[in-house]
């Protein structure tokens, strides 16, 4: 039964224009995720109004709020320790912070998913639309803006004054002007891409057939393999390669792809204290054939682990890794072959070493059981569909084991966001003819 509104021109211009509105906020969402990943809260928030608005406007309330599965439990639960940690937490008020955004984006995430189980097939189609433009408005900007060395942004910059002329951290400054960007500047929005383009891929097989399939899948991985190859993000690169093996590994083998990628992820998490532990002793961090990063994160993987032998069931708190970095850093002096002195760094850079760390192994365990939760979701999908959630399942994965930490609020958006991507691109368990 529908609900009955005081407002009936704000209830009847929603009915109306509802699906286009869903359409071009998902569309803004997804675009602004590649250009300015940061957004990326803004938009999913206003995403997760408009499913609200259309879950009470519809009278499908009682429908939306049935008893959450598995997963969503799972996630529940991690959330809950992670409130608990921050009765001992180095720094109670951040972590409380960064706690309760990554609950308030797990609820936002369930009342779209929630949603997307009531939607009739025109909004579904509108919102894979919108899905897929956007996607592909954003690879094709940072396709060109790697290319041209950041024109695009720096012309922006300049044109608008955005930047002060007299920060020169990033930015290198030639008669008050923005004259260079560092490439690095975009390895937020090549991970991004990254996490996005297989359930962009999904939608346009769903959109298109024949020559025009072709040419727009020849498009899409154009532009992320511009964007990705051309970028200074080693992760993503790696990242790519992995989930495009992933993607035809469970392409021919469904079942096996998925219980393979399920073995990755409880090992990824199971193992990263001894083999962090092992690399530093292996002198991995010396190794030339490494990038300086990569040697750098050695020595830091190591430092963190051995703090964490310190407090293995609990840990030491939410967000303690950040504001213990922040007041152990000191100069100190690198021993013969470290390309840094051995600290915790403000980013863990490996999100199952940090969870060990900061979570315990309490926390870890949640961790391990949350993805193996999802990954159970993502096998009841169909075997067509199943390939693409697996492959975006792997870029994910990669980018946790390699790369910032876990308390950043794009970097939960940006994972939180592509889970709802894929069951955007396979809802209903396949993508209808929606030319």
């Amino acid at each position: 039964m529908r609900q009955v509104t005081q407002f009936p021109a704000i209830e009847n211009f929603f009915e109306q224009h509802a699906e286009l509105i869903a359409a071009t906020v998902l569309a803004l969402l997804s675009a602004s995720a590649i250009v300015f990943p940061r957004a990326i809260p803004f938009f999913y928030f206003a995403l997760t109004t408009m499913a609200a608005v259309e879950i009470w406007r519809t009278g499908r309330l009682k429908h939306a709020l049935k008893t959450p599965n598995y997963s969503w439990i799972v996630c529940g639960l991690l959330v809950c320790w992670c409130f608990i940690t921050i009765l001992w937490s180095q720094a109670p008020m951040q972590g409380l912070s960064k706690v309760l955004f990554l609950g308030s984006i797990i609820i936002a995430a369930w009342i779209i998913s929630s949603w997307l189980d009531t939607i009739t097939p025109s909004m579904s189609k509108h919102l894979k639309l919108g899905l897929f433009y956007g996607i592909a408005c954003g690879a094709i900007y940072l396709a060109i803006d790697t290319y041209f060395g950041q024109l695009l942004k720096i012309t922006f910059l300049n044109a608008f004054e955005l930047q002060h002329t007299d920060n020169q951290k990033h930015y290198k400054i030639i008669n008050n002007e923005i004259a260079n960007l560092p490439l690095y500047l975009l390895n937020r929005n090549v991970a991004t891409l990254n996490i996005l383009i297989w359930p962009s891929i999904l939608l346009a097989v769903g959109i298109w057939k024949g020559k025009a399939l072709w040419l727009v899948l020849a498009i899409m991985f154009a532009m992320v393999g511009i964007a990705t190859f051309l970028s200074e993000h080693e992760t993503s690169k790696i990242a790519f390669l992995v989930s495009a093996l992933l993607f035809g590994l469970t392409l021919f083998m469904p079942r096996f792809g998925v219980k393979a990628i399920a073995l990755f992820w409880a090992l990824s998490i199971v193992l990263v204290i001894p083999t962090t532990i092992a690399a530093n002793d292996a002198k991995l961090y010396k190794a030339d054939w490494l990038p300086y990063s990569a040697r750098a994160r050695i020595i830091i993987w190591s430092h963190t682990a051995h703090e964490y032998l310190k407090n293995p069931i609990l840990g030491v708190g939410a967000r303690t890794t950040q504001v213990a970095s922040d007041a152990n850093k000191t100069p100190g002096i690198k021993p013969d072959g470290y390309v840094l002195t051995p600290q915790t760094a403000r980013h863990g850079h490996n999100i199952f070493l940090q969870s060990w760390y900061e979570l315990g192994a309490v926390g870890a365990f949640l961790l391990l059981v949350t993805g193996l939760a999802i990954l159970r979701q993502i096998n009841m999908l169909t075997d067509q569909t199943k390939p693409y959630a697996i492959a975006t399942f792997g870029v994910a994965m990669v980018l946790a084991a390699f790369t910032w930490g876990m308390w950043q609020v794009w970097y939960i958006s940006m994972f939180v966001f592509g889970l709802t991507a894929v069951q955007i691109a396979a809802h209903q368990n396949s993508i209808p003819d929606i030319k």
